[in-house]
């Protein structure tokens, strides 16, 4: 009977260090002010290879990433389907590394939503590799030359 009290204490002491770090969390990735310039030769054209969320199948198609306004426009084609999208660079952690966040234009936003991590091959171009909240869905881009 002595541990209903502690108890109580320890699961308060959970909730508030849960809200916490929930609140953290909003803050781990900010967004940048789009500059054509960094990362350099991101756009262009690139082969696309994924895994869908829902269905857990793969996919192939093109992908064509163009310098916007104040984002990244992206265009993907899979299947003749052409899906538009929006990329823009975030900085996260105290470490404040690089990421391309995408949002395709989904009929569910958050099945379009992917962090991709930026790497380049000896020749300078792109390898992103991507990945939704859940880790369900998959994409893999291949820059053209």
């Amino acid at each position: 009977m002595t541990l209903l009290p502690f108890t109580h204490r320890l699961l308060s002491v959970l909730a508030l260090a849960v809200a916490a770090s929930a609140a953290h969390a909003q803050s781990y990735c900010e967004r940048q002010a789009f500059d054509p310039e960094l990362p350099v030769g991101l756009d262009g054209k690139y082969e696309v290879v994924g895994k869908a969320a829902r269905t857990g199948k793969p996919y192939a198609g093109r992908l064509s990433v163009a310098l916007g306004k104040d984002s990244y426009i992206l265009r993907r084609t899979v299947g003749g389907r052409q899906v538009r999208g929006e990329g823009w660079i975030e900085l996260c952690s105290p470490d404040r590394f690089m990421v391309l966040r995408v949002q395709y234009q989904t009929p569910r936003p958050e099945a379009g939503t992917f962090i991709c991590y930026l790497r380049t091959g000896g020749d300078f171009d792109y390898r992103v590799s991507c990945t939704d909240f859940d880790g369900k869905a998959l994409e893999a881009w291949f820059q053209r030359p």
